[in-house]
């Protein structure tokens, strides 16, 4: 077999195995179904608590007719894991310092916080504080949207609440297995007032269709930093991209605050039986908005693909012309170029695959060997995996080695074969929409003019071909 011909098997093998890829979850643990119990979930710590028993003796009534609970709704922060909000309780009695039940606690600098990140192994705490003190930690070192507003509740369903979040908050009951969008700050405060509402706040706001999809929110709130965007954009498959109701909605802190503020809540010994708000005013304590502190939230949805194909495009041309001068500087004498355009062109690409490859291998980890159901059946692993290591190299040793002209042809032959995968899954969506609907348009977008300007409009003008009587690789 020629060279050439050996090449092109080579990397047909390996397009073939990038496609079979997403399709090979080896019976991974990611395979276990959501309902899978998990650590103090919602469900088990509210089964069976009663929100209607009577306070009982006078004194449990009076201390029951003195609380106040209120719901306290901070806005984004400048930390990726602020800039969806939060949501926590607030406990108020006379005389004393509020207290804040926040279900929001985990620490970052735990020897295992990236690994389980990664596993999808995020442990999560509620904990009570001061509740001043974390208001002013937001208001005036963080700078960030602060509101509350109190949560018109029976006395005998205030105290259980108080009783519940202690009981929540002590040891053993206090660790969860956190999940962005099925289970955190937000969530947690949803599924008690369903509780306490007994099932009533559920069953309205399932009723109600939501505005968009989770990976419609997510770009809503990571739209200012592009690469973070792209990231989040990559990694989460088509299990983000069906439509949502409130119920779902409301792991976004703003939109459970808002849909507390909607709910008509229907008790039959209260207000002839009509239904009464759960809450009405809003009090407003930091208001940023305008001030150009960071980045507001946008209020639907940005088209990422416009501006994905820009880049794209642009990324293309770049790399393009590089190689347009790497092929014009090359020297008659020896065939080969000069050093430096040598580098220009093979260690910025080569380090693009490379941090390409090293993030798809995050994803196979995370498709193959966690319980992040968002990234399983990912699409972009199809185009964007682990074998761009192989062009990578070819890069680094266009930039370093001795065989410029070699590894030109083999890298122009890989990037056809990445070419030739993506091209296969955008004819899949286009004729299986149904089937194949992640919404990954962008993230085919900003790598696929690269593939194809590589892979065809620039490649070697001299191919590669067998010298018979030595067998080694020649220029002709």
């Amino acid at each position: 077999m020629s060279s050439c011909g050996f090449v092109r098997a080579k990397f047909f093998i390996a397009a073939l195995v990038s496609l079979i890829l997403p399709v090979l979850h080896l019976g991974a643990v990611s395979m276990l179904p959501r309902e899978t119990p998990t650590l103090n979930s919602s469900r088990t710590l509210l089964e069976g608590w009663d929100f209607t028993a009577e306070a009982g003796t006078s004194e449990r009534q009076a201390y029951a007719e003195g609380l106040t609970v209120k719901l306290q709704t901070i806005g984004n922060g400048d930390a990726v894991w602020e800039w969806f909000g939060h949501s926590a309780i607030v406990i108020e009695e006379p005389d004393k310092r509020p207290v804040m039940f926040d279900y929001g606690i985990f620490d970052l600098a735990s020897d295992n916080f990236f690994f389980d990140f990664a596993r999808g192994r995020m442990l999560y705490r509620v904990i009570s504080s001061d509740a001043l003190w974390r208001q002013d930690w937001s208001t005036d070192v963080q700078r960030r949207d602060v509101r509350t507003m109190e949560i018109e509740l029976s006395p005998d369903m205030k105290l259980a609440l108080v009783e519940f979040l202690v009981y929540n908050t002590s040891p053993g009951n206090d660790t969860y297995l956190y999940h962005h969008y099925y289970d955190n700050c937000a969530t947690r405060i949803r599924d008690i007032i369903d509780a306490m509402t007994g099932g009533q706040f559920g069953e309205w706001a399932r009723s109600i269709p939501g505005t968009g999809t989770y990976r419609d929110h997510v770009r809503r709130h990571s739209y200012a930093s592009p690469l973070w965007a792209w990231l989040l954009d990559y990694l989460q498959s088509s299990v983000i991209d069906k439509p949502l109701t409130l119920w779902e909605e409301m792991f976004l802190p703003e939109i459970l605050e808002q849909a507390i503020l909607d709910f008509p809540l229907k008790n039959e010994g209260v207000n002839g039986g009509n239904a009464t708000a759960l809450a009405t005013v809003v009090n407003v304590i930091s208001d940023t908005t305008g001030q150009g502190i960071r980045p507001e939230v946008a209020d639907t949805a940005p088209i990422f693909v416009t501006r994905t194909l820009i880049f794209g495009v642009a990324l293309a041309v770049f790399f393009g012309f590089l190689h347009y001068l790497l092929i014009r500087t090359k020297r008659k004498s020896d065939g080969h170029s000069p050093i430096l355009p040598r580098i220009l062109y093979g260690v910025p690409l080569g380090l693009l695959f490379l941090a390409l490859s090293f993030v798809s291998l995050l994803l196979l980890f995370m498709m193959f060997f966690s319980t992040h159901d968002v990234a399983w059946w990912n699409e972009n692993i199809i185009f964007i995996n682990p074998l761009l290591i192989i062009p990578a190299v070819y890069a680094f040793r266009i930039a370093f080695g001795r065989k410029e002209h070699e590894c030109l042809v083999k890298l122009s032959a890989s990037m056809r074969c990445f070419a030739l995968a993506t091209c296969a899954l955008m004819i899949f969506k286009c004729l299986f929409s149904d089937t194949f609907f992640q919404m990954n348009w962008n993230i085919i977008a900003s790598i696929f003019p690269l593939y194809a300007v590589l892979g065809w409009l620039v490649r070697p003008s001299l191919p590669l071909k067998t010298k018979k009587s030595t067998g080694k690789l020649t220029e002709t």
